[in-house]
């Protein structure tokens, strides 16, 4: 079996939200091999920013409280807006 998922999430843009630390930081790692369109989204910007920097690429980084509404709406708007949809969002936040 190929280490690659066969492209499926190739040029694909993926918002993982609690990309940051634990199990997101590494499902975000995988996409980027995966070469998809990675986002990091995180309460923690600074560690959000960091792993974006690292992954590189078209990796970007945002921050986000999924327990305040308006920021969920703000980085779905943004990632629209510079990706130009979100083909997968995926949680990985602990609340």
């Amino acid at each position: 079996m190929s280490e690659r998922l066969l492209g499926f999430f190739e040029d694909k843009a993926v918002v993982v939200v609690g990309g940051a630390s634990g199990m997101g930081d590494a499902l975000c790692r995988l996409l980027a091999k995966e070469r998809a369109r990675v986002i990091v989204a995180d309460l923690n910007l600074r560690g959000a920013q960091e792993l974006a920097q690292e992954l590189g690429g078209s990796a970007s980084a945002f921050e986000v409280n999924i327990c305040i509404p308006e920021t969920v709406d703000e980085l779905i708007k943004s990632c629209v807006a510079g990706q130009g949809a979100i083909h997968f969002l995926i949680n990985c936040a602990g609340i």
